[in-house]
């Protein structure tokens, strides 16, 4: 009779193990579901945020608008591309150059590819790298900046480094002018350096104002926005000029 006591006990804890064993393995598949439901949510979030953020610029776009669609797509690509999504593909077709002369040959016609494009604008000789090289104090001329004199006259710019043209000197022929006296005051070399530098800081500005604000561009007609089929996020972009 003990013997038949303790072995209903050892079944009924038996039997109460698998049961708690039971609940845990359900209470976990259920919680695993539910995470997977909550994983999904977010997922579903980011992926309708991104697209918001893409899609507003399947429109046209001026030329900063443009900019703005490469530093996004190079900002994804760098952040988070590679975890599960692809890298954006982006191309900008350019029908017209911009005359910047053999030396400033930004923003040519063809086809520029994202890396191109960013180059052209952020690059180590990117126009926007040449113009803040510019922008930034020289010692040579009076640790002020090209900007600095950029929409000055020549006679203020004479001023600046002590020297005088005449009043009666006509407006055709102030640069001259100026020129003649730097070269009387051994100042000849630092002018002639400033009035180049000048020149070349309103062409860049000239050029990028052009593309920035002269420009347009619209979504290729038949691949403008082109989307994965899997997860159903922008895989490749292309970009016409108008």
């Amino acid at each position: 009779m003990e013997n038949a006591s303790k072995a209903l006990i050892m079944a009924g804890s038996i039997l109460i193990s698998l049961i708690v064993i039971s609940l845990i393995i359900v209470g976990y598949t259920q919680l695993s579901d539910y995470q997977q439901q909550v994983d999904d949510s977010q997922q579903v979030a980011t992926d309708t945020e991104f697209m918001q953020q893409i899609e507003q610029f399947d429109r046209t776009l001026y030329g900063s608008e443009l900019l703005s669609l490469v530093n996004f797509v190079e900002n994804y690509n760098a952040r988070e591309a590679g975890d599960g999504y692809a890298e954006i593909e982006l191309n900008v077709r350019i029908t017209h150059s911009i005359d910047g002369g053999s030396e400033y040959n930004y923003f040519a016609e063809g086809t520029y590819h994202l890396d191109a494009l960013y180059n052209q604008v952020k690059g180590p000789n990117g126009i926007e790298s040449k113009i803040e090289e510019l922008e930034q104090p020289e010692k040579k001329y009076n640790d002020k900046s090209v900007k600095y004199y950029w929409k000055k006259t020549y006679r203020e710019i004479a001023q600046e480094f002590g020297l005088n043209i005449p009043s009666s000197t006509p407006s055709y022929d102030l640069e001259t002018a100026l020129l003649q006296s730097a070269s009387e005051n051994g100042k000849l070399s630092d002018i002639q350096d400033l009035l180049d530098d000048i020149k070349q800081y309103d062409l860049l500005n000239s050029i990028y104002t052009q593309f920035r604000e002269g420009k347009r561009f619209k979504p290729a007609d038949d691949n403008g926005f082109v989307y994965d089929n899997l997860n159903g996020r922008v895989i490749e972009i292309n970009f016409v000029e108008i």
